[in-house]
């Protein structure tokens, strides 16, 4: 009886054991995608109840427990008792702090995720690029405006504009450079921060977009849908890192790209002593596409 005692003892303590340490690796691999204050700790205990529950194995071999009681019974069995015990109240407390570090941070990220599309919001955009120009951070601020977004809910309905803006963002997503903020700005309204570029580098990167979205075709319930865009362009470098500025701006080149036809890229340009200006891109014979590597 006492061998089965030990043989039973043996058993649980490596599918215990393999499991605890199974866990908190899985727990730990965790951290790459959450990175919960909790995860390193409730990984410990685990890995660490693991390793010192194997340990039942060479003790059972070694010093076999005795059966009294209906149970093995000796002075180690009592002590890994007692390290169960305790490993099981510590766990339970660390799992319960990560289940609601995890609620948090869930909640934290659906307030800052535009909830259509996906990509971040307007407030979670502010406060990105808010914190970037307060580090005295340069780039070009982009805002761009859908064309004729009105007459697609018109013309097809609601559900299909709501199509239209969902593939809109999925596209110029994957088309973001390093870096890159990229958000809802409200409406068919949408804005892009290029920290890593100036005035010309973010000039052509929104003239090929704009070439990218006007060659786009969404389908929707059989229907083929077009849609173009315009693109108003400040610079921190013209206008300074207070981020009204810098929107007021953009918003001035953006109005001027929709009073010059739509589907085009401006940029506001500040005049010394006059009134400031916008100055549309000049649209090469041949409109450049995005490459593969700009993707992702």
């Amino acid at each position: 009886m006492a061998n089965d005692v030990n043989n039973r003892v043996i058993l649980t303590s490596v599918i215990i054991a393999v499991y605890s340490i199974w866990m908190g690796l899985d727990i730990w691999a965790g951290r790459r995608h959450e990175r919960l204050p909790t995860r390193s700790i409730a990984a410990f205990f685990f890995v660490t109840h693991g390793i010192i529950y194997s340990l039942r194995i060479p003790m059972a071999i070694a010093a076999p427990a005795e059966l009294g009681h209906g149970t093995a019974y000796s002075a180690w069995f009592a002590l890994f008792s007692l390290e169960l015990f305790a490993h099981t109240i510590l766990s339970a407390v660390a799992m319960l702090v990560l289940i609601k570090e995890r609620g948090e941070a869930l909640y934290r990220q659906a307030s800052r995720t535009d909830t259509l599309t996906g990509i971040a919001n307007r407030g979670s955009f502010l406060e990105d690029v808010q914190a970037h120009l307060a580090r005295g951070g340069q780039g070009t601020l982009m805002i761009f405006d859908l064309d004729r977004f009105k007459a697609i809910n018109d013309t097809h309905g609601h559900v299909a504009g709501d199509a239209v803006l969902k593939h809109f963002s999925a596209r110029v997503s994957s088309w973001l450079e390093g870096g890159m903020l990229f958000c809802r700005f409200g409406g068919e309204e949408f804005a892009l921060f290029a920290p890593r570029h100036d005035i010309d580098q973010a000039a052509d990167f929104a003239e090929r977009l704009r070439c990218e979205v006007a060659a786009m075709s969404i389908a929707h319930e059989g229907r083929e849908i077009g849609v173009s865009v315009s693109i108003g362009l400040a610079d921190v470098a013209a206008f300074g890192t207070d981020f009204d500025r810098l929107q007021s701006a953009a918003d001035n080149a953006l109005y001027a790209a929709k009073e010059a036809g739509r589907n085009c890229v401006m940029r506001w340009t500040p005049s010394e002593g006059l009134a400031d200006v916008a100055e549309r891109m000049r649209v090469p014979d041949t409109a450049p596409t995005f490459n593969a590597s700009i993707a992702g």
